[in-house]
Parts: C-alpha cells; sequence; structure tokens
C-alpha cells in the first residue's frame, strides 16, 4: 500500500479527480469535495454516482489508474486508504 498518491495540493489534484470521474463518464460530485481525503473517499462518491462501478472487472484499478496518473505513481499499489495529498 502507498502512503500517498503524491497529490500536492497545487491544482493536480483536480485534474486526477476529473481524470478519474471522466474514465466512467461521470461528473464529478463537487459537492462531496471536502470530505475527500483518501482514495476511499473519492471512490465512494464515484460509486454513489455509478453505482455499477464496484461491479465492474477491474473497475478500482481503472479508477487508481486515471487518478494517479498525474503523479506516476504504481496504481496497483493504491488501496482505498491511500491518502490524496503528499
Amino acid at each position: 500500500m502507498l502512503e500517498s498518491v503524491g497529490l500536492g495540493g497545487d491544482g493536480d489534484e483536480v485534474i486526477a479527480i476529473e481524470n478519474a470521474f471522466a474514465r466512467f463518464g461521470v461528473d464529478v460530485p463537487v459537492e462531496d469535495a471536502p470530505n475527500w481525503v483518501t482514495v476511499g473517499d473519492v471512490w465512494s462518491s464515484l460509486c454513489r454516482a455509478l453505482p455499477k462501478a464496484p461491479y465492474q472487472p477491474d473497475a478500482f484499478l481503472r479508477f487508481c489508474t486515471a487518478l494517479a496518473y498525474e503523479t506516476a505513481v504504481d496504481p496497483k499499489k493504491v488501496d482505498e486508504n491511500t491518502r490524496l495529498l503528499v
């Protein structure tokens, strides 16, 4: 498990989260944003917006791949407890 996705809080987190939601064709639920600390927090928001997501093969890995693109961390090492910011 990674401690952090490595986002710096300098705007890269906005791009990363937009990429993750876009990967699934879902609008970012900005009202949830104040509660996002971990990857699991963002994943939960996606699952509320797209209830089928948890049942799609490799959905979490695809989500993590899109989320981690900005920082180039290994998405296979990301789990729900991984923090978004450094």
